[in-house]
């Protein structure tokens, strides 16, 4: 199985506005302040914390115009100008979170792979000598003894460090 697309969060969930309404298909928005924002490919959600919000991934930033794809989670609707535009943690990224830890695992348990690092090699988890370890701060850490069930655990580590938590 594939490992789901997963996206750079945003230390305290930034918010910015809509700069005008927009209608249901419309796929280029402006808003208030595009700098804040994460670099593209990402995901924001519109409608704040109301009930009926929408999942949009932008696929191109130009400063304060963004192109988005609609719908990505949740339905396209129109919105108001000044309607908070954000990226938050979304249904997606939780969803792509536990996919990729339980790939991850099952490769380690399965013995395909040896280890599995962090693009930048920073954090890792292996299955090493029948023990299952993370990699954190320059050194390889045991979490467990004969792999048991802490494989989970091992691997919620790792997509902790790769979430930057």
């Amino acid at each position: 199985m594939e490992l789901m697309e997963m996206f750079e969060g945003a230390v305290n969930s930034v918010e910015t506005q809509l700069t005008a309404d927009i209608s249901a298909v419309d796929t280029e928005i402006t808003v208030q302040n595009g700098n804040i924002l994460p670099d593209a490919p990402n995901l924001l959600t519109i409608g704040g914390d109301a009930a009926n919000v929408e999942t949009v991934m932008f696929t191109n930033k130009n400063g304060n115009i963004l192109t988005v794809v609609r719908a990505f989670q949740g339905a396209a609707k129109e919105w108001e100008a000044g309607t908070i535009i954000a990226r938050y943690m979304t249904e997606y990224d939780h969803a792509a979170f536990i996919h990729n830890i339980k790939q991850a695992v099952e490769k380690l348990v399965k013995h395909e792979e040896t280890a599995v690092t962090s693009e930048d090699g920073a954090h890792g988890i292996r299955y090493h000598d029948e023990i299952l370890q993370i990699f954190y701060e320059d050194e390889w850490i045991d979490i467990s003894v004969n792999g048991g069930n802490s494989a989970h655990l091992g691997a919620a580590i790792l997509g902790s460090a790769y979430l930057g938590g």
